[in-house]
């Protein structure tokens, strides 16, 4: 067929040679594909959340006194009839089933057993102490029966129950859990759609970057902050580090995004800068090679913060005068 006459731009025409060209994704159908990537991460969460061992209690810390209160029993969960109530003191906790008191591993409570975010402790030496002690809980709630060993805030007397963990579903998941994994989900979709409209503008794709990291940080989050009591110690840093890699994704791209929008600040080769830097103090935060996991996580956080105020303060200056891209400024800035 002829690929030079007048039929050449025809259906079904052979292309000249270098002028293969390649239908466009359509913004629907990646708007499509990000929504089926963001319900398979949802998914995925959801699976490695009620994965878990399941005693169906609520634990709060007593920060005074340094000891475990159960607040509440789920009247569906496997300690529903154990005959036990709120507001007794969770002190110990024993593998149970056909071992008699004292024979299987038994560990004391505390409520630093409790915290969410491992990184508010003040050395790495107790960061691991604290992943060693989740993993012997986690072992101790994968037994088929533990002992709860209980006292009476007021009279002291002490309380014993046998339950049976199960797996923990997806109903009994806190709100706290749907709000985190939510607030990921709808950063990440609407970062894609604005990047699926203006696939070739680079403040889109570093909009669309946030999102990504919002996600990769607010999911693994969402799974270890909301746990029962104990999460296996290696799972636990996983996510931890996942939590921190989109933390400083999240952070970065909005660094990059404010240097280049709405006005350019600087070259776009400049931005090439940013991950190697905030990807080392990763590292090096995981590697364990500062002094603290203050300096090692919540300082570069600080210092990303600050940045993005700063250059979001000298974009407002640059567009006083367009009204239209101190709007979109605004929104992005206070967003």
């Amino acid at each position: 067929m002829d690929t030079t006459g007048p039929y050449a731009d025809l259906p079904g025409a052979i292309p000249k040679e270098g002028k293969v060209r390649r239908r466009a994704v359509s913004p629907r159908l990646m708007l499509l594909w990000a929504l089926l990537l963001s319900v398979a991460a949802a998914l995925l969460a959801v699976s490695v959340a009620t994965t878990q061992p399941w005693l169906g209690i609520a634990l709060n810390p007593d920060s005074e006194r340094g000891t475990v209160v159960l607040a509440d029993i789920d009247l569906s969960g496997p300690s529903a009839h154990a005959g036990i109530a709120p507001g007794l003191r969770v002190e110990r906790i024993e593998v149970g089933g056909e071992l008699a008191p004292g024979e299987g591993p038994l560990m004391d409570l505390y409520a630093s057993d409790l915290i969410e975010e491992p990184d508010s402790l003040e050395t790495y030496d107790e960061i691991a102490a604290f992943l060693e002690r989740q993993t012997r809980l986690f072992d101790i709630l994968q037994q088929g029966a533990v002992r709860l060993h209980l006292a009476d805030d007021v009279t002291g007397a002490p309380r014993v129950a046998e339950v049976y963990p199960r797996a923990r579903p997806f109903w009994s998941l806190p709100a706290m859990f749907w709000v985190q994994v939510l607030s990921g989900l709808a950063g990440f979709v609407v970062g894609a759609w604005i990047w699926a409209l203006r696939r070739r503008d680079l403040a889109s794709q570093m909009f669309a970057l946030s999102g990504l990291g919002l996600m990769i940080s607010a999911l693994p989050a969402a799974i270890y902050s909301t746990r029962e009591l104990a999460m296996e110690g290696g799972l636990f840093v996983v996510l931890s580090a996942l939590n921190h890699a989109g933390a400083h994704m999240f952070g970065g791209a909005l660094i990059a995004l404010f240097l280049v929008y709405p006005r350019r600040l600087v070259r776009p080769v400049w931005l090439l800068a940013i991950p190697p830097l905030l990807g080392g103090w990763l590292w090096a935060d995981i590697a364990r090679l500062f002094p603290t996991p203050t300096i090692g996580m919540y300082v570069p956080v600080l210092v990303e913060m600050l940045a993005i105020v700063t250059l979001v303060v000298i974009q407002f200056r640059g567009v006083r005068n367009s009204p239209v891209e101190r709007a979109a400024l605004r929104w992005l800035g206070l967003s």
